[in-house]
């Protein structure tokens, strides 16, 4: 199956990193198919995984989507185009891993998807996209190019639905 209530997802950005599963409270892990050392993961309430590949160079390679299909009991990961990407912002800049977060506050913005990018520039700028449509499209939401450098985590208020991002 997918995901069910009390699976734990993992990634290892260490070597032979990759992302599992443990239907078990951890005792035994399932490869998902997606072998590579991993720094963010994100589950959406539709059951796909976001996940953040690191290269082994000190840079991570964009953020894929998994799907699981019923059809074939397997998961696809596919990379997510986020616009506009950030090395469209800012040339020779990589992503280095994301925040995740999710509005599951019934409210306006219920079935947001967040993204805030950790990037390896010394320049100080922030990127936040977001994704009303279960990560199928993302939108810049959010940019500050004077004081911040990247973003380490976010969170959504789940009564009024507000992003906070540090």
């Amino acid at each position: 199956p997918g995901l069910a209530k009390g699976d734990i997802v993992s990634g290892n950005r260490g070597t032979g990193g990759r992302l599992a599963i443990s239907r078990d409270n951890g005792a035994t892990w399932t490869g998902l198919g997606f072998d590579f050392a991993v720094c963010l993961v994100g589950i959406d309430r539709h059951g796909h995984i976001y996940a953040s590949p690191y290269t082994g160079t000190g840079d991570y390679e964009g953020l894929y989507r998994g799907v699981y299909s019923t059809a074939t009991s397997t998961w696809t990961f596919t990379r997510v185009t986020l616009t506009p990407a950030l090395h469209d912002i800012r040339v020779n800049t990589k992503i280095q891993q994301y925040a995740w977060a999710e509005d599951n506050s019934g409210g306006a913005y219920d079935g947001y998807i967040y993204i805030g990018a950790y990037h390896s520039s010394a320049v100080h700028e922030v990127y936040i996209w977001r994704s009303v449509d279960a990560g199928d499209t993302w939108t810049l939401a959010y940019s500050d190019t004077t004081t911040r450098q990247h973003v380490h985590g976010l969170r959504v208020d789940q009564v009024s639905g507000r992003v906070y991002a540090g």
